[in-house]
C-alpha cells in the first residue's frame, strides 16, 4: 500500500464527504483513516457510513485534540507514506498518479499559493530547513512511515495550535527530501470555527510556550542555517503575541507571557527586532499593534463564550 491518508475529524460533517471523495479519487493503492475526535455534530456517524468503503477505516476516540487524533492515525497506518489532510479541505486531482517512486523520507511540493500568489521553493533551498521555512504545513508533504516511526516523533497531545510546526521542526532534521513541481492540497479558506480563522483564547499560553521551546531547541538541532530558523521562530512568536494583545477582554491576562517573549525578538534576523525598545516606551500592547501594521496580520476571530 502506497499511502495512508490520515484525516482528523471534529465537527466537520458539512465538509467531510468532499474530503474523503477527493482522496478516493486518487486510486486504490491507499487507505483513508478517519479519526473521529469526539465529534458532536453527527460527524462520527458519517465516518461510520464512509467506512463502508473497503479503502476507509474509522477510529473513534474521546476528544483529545488534533495532535492525538493524528497520533492515532500514525499508529494505525499501514501505508509506505503518510499524508495528513484536514477534514474540511481536499486533495488536488491526480496527486498519487504523479507521485515519484523514491526512497526519500519526505516528498514535498515545491509550490504553494498564498493570498493569490504562487510561491516556489527553489532548489537553492532544497534542504529540510528550507522546507520548514518555506511551508510548515503538513499537507505540503508526504512522510515515509518507517522514518516517522524510527524517529519516534509524535504530535504533542496538549497543543491546539502550532502543533504542526513543532512536529515538522523535529521530524525534518536529518530527513532526505525530494520535491515535485505540483501541489497536493486544496485549502478551504475562512471556514468559520476552524483553527485557522478562530484563535482560541485557551491556546494562547501553550502556543507561546511552543514557539519559545522551538527557538530554544535550535542550537541543539541539526539544522545548518540556525539563524534563519531562529528568525522564523521569533516571527512566529510575534504573530501570536499580536493575537494575545488583540484579545480585548483579557489582554492584560497575557501581559507577563507576552513580555517574556521580548528577549526572543531582539535576536538577529527578526523582522521587527530593531523596534523592541519601543515596548518599554509605549507599552507591550502598543508595540505589538505597530508590529501588526508592519506585518499586516489578520485579526483573530474572538471565541464566543
Amino acid at each position: 500500500m502506497r499511502v495512508s491518508v490520515i484525516i482528523p475529524v471534529y465537527n466537520t460533517r458539512e465538509y467531510l464527504r468532499a474530503a474523503v471523495r477527493s482522496v478516493l479519487a486518487q486510486g486504490e493503492d491507499l487507505e483513508v483513516l478517519l479519526i473521529d475526535d469526539g465529534s458532536t455534530d453527527g460527524s462520527g456517524a458519517l465516518c461510520d457510513e464512509l467506512a463502508l468503503s473497503p479503502l476507509v477505516r474509522c477510529i473513534h476516540q474521546e476528544n483529545r485534540y488534533v495532535g492525538e487524533a493524528r497520533n492515532a492515525g500514525i499508529r494505525a497506518a499501514k501505508g509506505e507514506y503518510l499524508y495528513f489532510l484536514d477534514s474540511d479541505d481536499t486533495m488536488e486531482e491526480g496527486v498519487l498518479f504523479r507521485l515519484p517512486v523514491t526512497s526519500a523520507d519526505v516528498i514535498s511540493s515545491s509550490v504553494r499559493f498564498e493570498r493569490g500568489r504562487k510561491l516556489v521553493w527553489t532548489e537553492k533551498k532544497g534542504t529540510p530547513e528550507g522546507l520548514f521555512l518555506f511551508s510548515p504545513y503538513l499537507g505540503q508533504s508526504f512522510y515515509r512511515r518507517e522514518f516517522v516511526l524510527e524517529r519516534g516523533i509524535f504530535f504533542s497531545p496538549e497543543r491546539k495550535t502550532a502543533e504542526d510546526c513543532e512536529w515538522l521542526f523535529f521530524l525534518l532534521q536529518g530527513a532526505k527530501v525530494e520535491t515535485v513541481d505540483f501541489s497536493f492540497y486544496a485549502y478551504t479558506e475562512e471556514r468559520g470555527g476552524s483553527l485557522c480563522t478562530a484563535y482560541k483564547k485557551q491556546a494562547i499560553l501553550p502556543t507561546l510556550a511552543t514557539w519559545k521551546r522551538l527557538y530554544d531547541s535550535v542550537d541543539e538541532s541539526f539544522y545548518a542555517d540556525r539563524e534563519a530558523i531562529k528568525a522564523y521562530c521569533a516571527d512566529g512568536l510575534i504573530q501570536h503575541c499580536i493575537r494575545a494583545c488583540m484579545v480585548k477582554s483579557e489582554g492584560s491576562r497575557y501581559r507577563s507571557a507576552v513580555k517574556s517573549c521580548l528577549p526572543y525578538l531582539r535576536q538577529r534576523g527578526c523582522k521587527v527586532a530593531k523596534f523592541v525598545f519601543l515596548a518599554k516606551l509605549i507599552g507591550v500592547r502598543a508595540f505589538f499593534s505597530i508590529c501588526n501594521r508592519k506585518m499586516k496580520c489578520s485579526p483573530p476571530v474572538e471565541d464566543t463564550p
